[in-house]
């Protein structure tokens, strides 16, 4: 069955630096921005203020939308999910 895997991402610019992080995940070491996946039941700002205050025990504070990823992505994970990934520019 093809499924949707919606995931939020968190831009953090201080200084003129933006934050990342390190992740362990299935056998793979990735860089990314803080989020991660939409659970069922919340919306787009509330699972980015989960996963940032999960990953950088910071509670964000929302700016402005920045970007949907427009284009097909297959998740590396999951062969049959595709993934839509949208962003946020986020102060801290």
């Amino acid at each position: 069955m093809k499924k949707y895997n919606v995931r939020v991402y968190g831009l953090i610019i201080l200084d003129g630096k933006i934050l990342i992080t390190d992740e362990f995940r299935g056998g793979m070491r990735m860089t990314k921005f803080p989020g991660g996946g939409n659970e069922w039941g919340e919306g787009l700002l509330e699972t980015l203020y989960r996963e940032c205050t999960e990953e950088i025990f910071q509670e964000p504070i929302f700016t402005e939308h920045f970007y949907t990823a427009d284009f097909f992505v297959v998740s590396n994970f999951q062969k049959d999910e595709q993934l839509i990934s949208v962003y946020y520019k986020v102060a801290i």
